[in-house]
């Protein structure tokens, strides 16, 4: 007895036999994950799979940017974490933020671990896409990546969250 998720005045739990006989009602596009265990820096994940990148001694992420609004961004969010900063000739900064225990349960990488999230932690990380390579246009969240890996499940998160996405691949990631 299969059931369904409808949307008829309304979220509702219905079976699918009784879907059928409805007259009205939607399964709806998307809805708000409440499951979940795992209370993971979900702001600074999502960072990390925007613009992240793993360093040669697989111990830190490193980040090089040259727009002001990032670097504010992530100092904001290493707030009260370890972390370096360089400033390079070329006027662009460079950070370096250990892997702690926390990122790495959460996950380095886009992927199933995701889903063990808590539903606050998906809401925060859905929203924190519009600081990196992405925009809100109106309850939906459009974004840019080269990483398929990454476009995939922040679809899928920001879908967990009950909001739409627009996405957009680049020439370079064969999309």
């Amino acid at each position: 007895n299969h059931r369904i998720l409808l949307d008829d005045n309304g979220l509702k739990v219905r079976t699918a036999k009784e879907c059928l006989t409805k007259k009205s009602g939607r399964i709806p596009y998307s809805g708000k994950f409440i499951g979940g265990y795992e209370a993971a820096p979900s702001k600074l994940i999502c960072a990390i799979h925007a613009d992240g990148c793993l360093s040669s001694n697989g111990k830190d992420i490193q980040f090089h940017f040259k727009k002001e609004r990032k670097i504010k961004r992530l100092r904001a969010l290493l707030v009260g974490r370890a972390f370096h900063e360089y400033l390079c000739a070329d006027g662009s900064t460079q950070f370096s933020v250990p892997i702690t225990l926390d990122l790495a349960r959460g996950g380095i990488r886009p992927g199933k671990q995701m889903l063990e999230w808590t539903g606050s932690a998906m809401q925060d990380y859905a929203n924190e896409i519009e600081n990196w390579d992405g925009c809100r246009q109106g309850q939906n969240i459009r974004f840019f990546s080269a990483n398929a890996d990454f476009l995939h499940w922040a679809r899928t998160i920001i879908h967990m969250s009950g909001k739409g996405s627009v996405y957009q691949g680049t020439r370079m990631s064969g999309f």
